[in-house]
């Protein structure tokens, strides 16, 4: 019994480090495509509808909440479960396949815009 429980608690803190790795992998990847503003010759297509992407994406039943601060504090949920935002699969969504998300202030979540690199 003791054995497993040892092997539960560490099961649950692995995947919480995952997670925080990728929230940093996907701020790096941001950064690398984008940075915090698009590039002088990139084209600003608008604001980016979270609420939209979590209910095509997930289903219906979900809708976005603001778990964290910051841009990466977006969540999709139904009440009982949250699942992830990707940011540029929803620009993708909303406009078209080669729509990248960036965000012009970490801090405010509501600072999400999508572009196209030019």
């Amino acid at each position: 019994m003791t054995t497993t429980a040892k092997h539960t608690s560490t099961t649950k803190l692995g995947k919480t480090w995952l997670v925080r790795l990728h929230a940093v992998m996907a701020a790096t990847t941001l950064a690398a495509c984008f940075g915090s503003t698009p590039t002088a010759d990139a084209t600003v297509l608008g604001g980016l509808n979270i609420e939209s992407y979590c209910q095509k994406w997930h289903g219906g039943t979900y809708h976005a909440a603001l778990r964290w601060k910051g841009v990466h504090g977006w969540r999709c949920t139904n009440g009982n479960n949250d699942r992830g935002v990707n940011f540029s699969q929803a620009c993708g969504m909303q406009y078209g396949n080669h729509a990248t998300a960036f965000y012009q202030d970490y801090n405010n979540p509501y600072s999400w815009r999508c572009g196209r690199p030019g």
